[in-house]
C-alpha cells in the first residue's frame, strides 16, 4: 500500500497505578494516583506500508513500565479493554518512565533501562510490533498527566518463495542470511535515549512444518543488506535465493521481499562442508561462511543417525571450532542427578571406563599404550558405523534432549548452556554432544574424514565433555588424545565442541 500522507496513529488509553515513594521528604508524593497516558505512534513510511498502521491495544496486552531513575523498578501494566493498570515502586512527583511494548522483552534483571530483542529463531508465521517510549509525569492534586510517543523498535518482512514460478510449499526450515551487508538477529534498544544500541550481526532461523509459498518475520533495521535464503521442504528438497540489491530495513517499515530461487542438490555427505547458509559441498567454498562438517547423516531432521545412508537432506554437523572449556557444573550446589538426562553406569554396557582406536603421534590408529579395556568401535572409509556399544554411554546419540534438559537452568551448568548459546556462522541450534556423537566425532577425525578439511580445527589434546550422565556427581567425557572414554566430576573444567542438527 502507498501512503503518502499518513497521520499520525493516536492510542488512547486510561489507566490506574499506584506509585509508592521511598523518599519520606519528598511532600508532593501522592499515593492511589490516577493518570491519564495518551500514546501516539508515528507513521514512520511515506511510501510502504507502516507496521503500526493498524494497530489497536487488545485486552491482556502488557507494556514493561521503567521507572528510569531508579532501574531496579520493573512493572508489568496490563489491558483490560478500557485502561491499564499495575504499579510503580519509588516514583517521584516529578519521574520519567520509560515504556516497551511487548512486555516480554523486559529483561529478568531490572537493573538496566534498556530491553533485549532476539530474532534469532522464529515461526515464520506470529510477529508482532515492538514499541519504545519514554513519558516526563508530573503529579498534581492526585492526578498524573503523561504524554508518550511510541516509536517503532523493528520491521516486518514478507518473503515469498518460488522455483520455475511456481510457490515452494510445505516448508519445514528457512535460513535467512545476508548475501550482501549485515543482518541483524539480536539487539538492545536503550529507552533513555530511544534508540538501538548495539546489534548482532545473525542468520535467522524459521522452523514451522507446512509453511506454504511464504513466510512472515520480523527484523532489526539495519543499513544496508541483501537477504540471501535457503528453503528445505520436507520431502528434503533444498531451494536458493537471494535479492541482489542491498537496501536498507528501517524500524516500521514492512517490507516484501520476492525469492526466485534456485534447486540445491539438498543432500549432504559425511565429510561435506557446512555453511551458514544451510548450503553444503563437497568442495570448499571460499565464498561462503564455513560453520562445520558434516559427520551424520539422517532419514528426518533430528532422527536417528542412519549407518547406511550415503547422503541425505538431513544429518548433523560438528563445529568447525570448540566453544570453549567450561564446567559442567558451576558449583557444587548444582551437583545432583539431572531431570530429563538417563544416567549410564558404563561405558559400552560392561566397563566403567574403556579405550577406543586413536591415532598416535606416528600417524598411526589403534589403541593408546595404557589401554587395559578396548573397545573396536569401528567405522568404515565414507564414516559409517560398522561397530558400536548397544548399551551404555556410547550408545546414547541425543545430545540435543540432553542439553535442553539444562537448558531453563542457563549458567548454572555452562557445558550444557554454551553448548546450546554457541552461534558458529550466526546459526541457532547448536547443543553439547552426547558421549555417543562425540565419541563417533573422535573416530572420524582419527580416520581423518573429518578436521583435515580447510578452515576446520582438528579436536585438541583436550578433555571435552559430553552431555551423558554417570551419576549425581558426574558426567561421560572423551579424550581424543589417547582414546579414553570416562566419566569425572561435574566440576572440572573441559572442552566443548558444539553439534547441530540439520
Amino acid at each position: 500500500m502507498d501512503i503518502k500522507a499518513f497521520k499520525l496513529l493516536v492510542l488512547a488509553a486510561i489507566f490506574a497505578m499506584t506509585f509508592t515513594s521511598c523518599k519520606d521528604d519528598d511532600d508532593d508524593d501522592e499515593e492511589g494516583v490516577t493518570y491519564t497516558l495518551t500514546i501516539t505512534s508515528p507513521d514512520p513510511s511515506e511510501e510502504g506500508v507502516p507496521i503500526t498502521a493498524d494497530f489497536q491495544w487488545a485486552v491482556g496486552d502488557e507494556v514493561a513500565a521503567y521507572n528510569l531513575l531508579y532501574t531496579r523498578d520493573i512493572a508489568t501494566l496490563v489491558y483490560n479493554g478500557s485502561s491499564f493498570s499495575g504499579s510503580i515502586e519509588d516514583l517521584q512527583s516529578s519521574s520519567t518512565i520509560g515504556l516497551a511494548y511487548p512486555a516480554h522483552v523486559a529483561p529478568e534483571t531490572s537493573d538496566t533501562t534498556s530491553v533485549m530483542i532476539d530474532y534469532t529463531s522464529q515461526d515464520g508465521v506470529t510477529v508482532e510490533p515492538y514499541l519504545g517510549g519514554m513519558a516526563s509525569v508530573t503529579v498534581s492534586d492526585y492526578t498524573a498527566t503523561a504524554d508518550v510517543e511510541m516509536q517503532a523498535i523493528n520491521a516486518f518482512a514478507n518473503l515469498e518463495f518460488y522455483y520455475n514460478g511456481s510457490p515452494i510449499n510445505d516448508i519445514n526450515h528457512i535460513e535467512i542470511s545476508a548475501y550482501k551487508g549485515t543482518l541483524y538477529a539480536t539487539a538492545q534498544f536503550e529507552l533513555k535515549s530511544l534508540e538501538i544500541t548495539s546489534s548482532t550481526e545473525s542468520n535467522i532461523s524459521v522452523s514451522s512444518s507446512g509453511l506454504n509459498g511464504s513466510a512472515k518475520v520480523m527484523m532489526i533495521p539495519t543499513s544496508s543488506v541483501a537477504l540471501g535464503v535457503t528453503v528445505i521442504t520436507n520431502d528434503g528438497a533444498a531451494y536458493v535465493g537471494h535479492i541482489k540489491t542491498a537496501s536498507a530495513i528501517e524500524a516500521g517499515y514492512e517490507y516484501t521481499y520476492r525469492f526466485d530461487c534456485d534447486a540445491d542438490e539438498g543432500t549432504a555427505h559425511i565429510g561435506d562442508y557446512f555453511y551458514s547458509d544451510y548450503t553444503r559441498s563437497s568442495e570448499y567454498d571460499e565464498t561462503k561462511t564455513l560453520v562445520g562438517i558434516v559427520f551424520a547423516l539422517s532419514e528426518t531432521e533430528g532422527g536417528e543417525i542412519s549407518r547406511t545412508l550415503t547422503e541425505s537432506a538431513h544429518g548433523r554437523v560438528v563445529s568447525a571450532y570448540d566453544a570453549g572449556s567450561y564446567l559442567w557444573a558451576l558449583s557444587s550446589t548444582y551437583i545432583y542427578d539431572m531431570t530429563g538426562i538417563p544416567n549410564y553406569t558404563t561405558a559400552d554396557g560392561t566397563n566403567t571406563e574403556v579405550y577406543l582406536p586413536f591415532v598416535n603421534n606416528d600417524g598411526v590408529i589403534g589403541y593408546d599404550d595404557d589401554a587395559d579395556v578396548t573397545y573396536a568401535a569401528e567405522i568404515d572409509e565414507a564414516g559409517h558405523i560398522k561397530t558400536w556399544p548397544t548399551s551404555g554411554a556410547l550408545a546414547d546419540f541425543d545430545g540435543q534432549s540432553n542439553s535442553e534438559a539444562c537448558a531453563s537452568l542457563t549458567t548454572q551448568f555452562p557445558a550444557a548452556y554454551y553448548g546450546l548459546t554457541y552461534d558458529g556462522g550466526g546459526l541457532s541450534g547448536w547443543y553439547t554432544p552426547s558421549a555417543g556423537e562425540m565419541a563417533l566425532i573422535m573416530a572420524q577425525f582419527c580416520h581423518g574424514i573429518i578436521g583435515n578439511q580447510e578452515g576446520v580445527n582438528k579436536l585438541a589434546d583436550f578433555t571435552y565433555w559430553t552431555t551423558s550422565e554417570n551419576t549425581e556427581d558426574k558426567v561421560w567425557a572423551v579424550q581424543p588424545f589417547n582414546g579414553k572414554v570416562m566419566s569425572n566430576f561435574k566440576t572440572s573444567l573441559y572442552t566443548v565442541r558444539p553439534v547441530l542438527i540439520f
